[in-house]
C-alpha cells in the first residue's frame, strides 16, 4: 500500500505539486496522471486544475510526457529541485589537533 502524500499549505501551489508529483513517482517509479495523483497524493483540487499545473511545469523543464494523453514522468531538473529542498547539510566539526 502506498503511503498518503499530503501538500504542504507553507509553500504556493505549484511547488506543493511538484513536490507530491516526485514523491508519489518515487513511490511507484510509473508515469503519473492527474488522476492517478490526486488519488494518491490526497489533493483536494480538481485533476483539470492539476493538468493545468502540469502544462506550466512542462514548459518549465519539470515534468515530461511522451504523449500527447500520457502521464507525466519527472525530469532531472524536477529530482534536482526536490533533493535541494529535501536535504540538509551540516557544516562538520573537525578538531584541527587530530587531524
Amino acid at each position: 500500500m502506498l503511503k498518503r502524500i499530503k501538500v504542504g499549505s507553507d509553500l504556493n501551489k505549484k511547488e506543493s505539486l511538484l513536490d507530491a508529483f516526485v514523491k508519489t513517482y518515487l513511490q511507484t517509479l510509473e508515469p503519473i496522471s492527474s488522476k492517478r495523483l490526486k488519488e494518491l497524493a490526497n489533493l483536494k483540487i480538481s485533476c483539470a486544475t492539476i493538468r493545468n499545473y502540469f502544462q506550466i511545469l512542462s514548459k518549465e523543464g519539470m515534468l515530461h510526457q511522451a504523449h500527447s494523453s500520457g502521464a507525466r514522468l519527472p525530469t532531472f531538473k524536477a529530482f534536482e529541485n526536490y533533493w535541494q529542498k529535501s536535504l540538509r547539510f551540516e557544516v562538520l566539526k573537525v578538531n584541527e589537533k587530530r587531524l
